[in-house]
This record gives structure tokens, sequence and C-alpha cells, in this order.
């Protein structure tokens, strides 16, 4: 399993704008587009396990 550089999750306030939320927005972004682009369910389920993790640690 993909393993994130990653301090703190993702916060609602003064720190949503730093650099470890911001990548983890960008990753998000990506596996979403990714998503629509190919339809693959794989990927859509690989997609929601990272937002799990990345939401709920």
């Amino acid at each position: 399993m993909i393993k994130f550089p990653y301090r703190g999750g993702i916060n609602i306030g003064k720190n949503v704008l730093s650099q470890s939320n911001l990548y983890e927005m960008i990753f998000i972004f990506l596996f979403k587009f990714i998503g629509i682009l190919t339809g693959n369910a794989l990927l859509l389920e690989f997609r929601l396990e990272i937002g799990k993790r990345l939401l709920f640690p």
C-alpha cells in the first residue's frame, strides 16, 4: 500500500493550505480524474481506500 508523508490529516481551518494537506488534495483529485476517465472499478475502490485512510487515520 502507498504510504504518504503525512501529518495531521486534512484540517478544516488554519492549516488547510499547509503543504501536506495540499499534496493530499492533489492526490485525491488525480485519482478522481483518472477514475472518471477510465471508469475502472478497481481504481475507484483504490481511490476510496486512500480517501478513507487520509480522512480517517
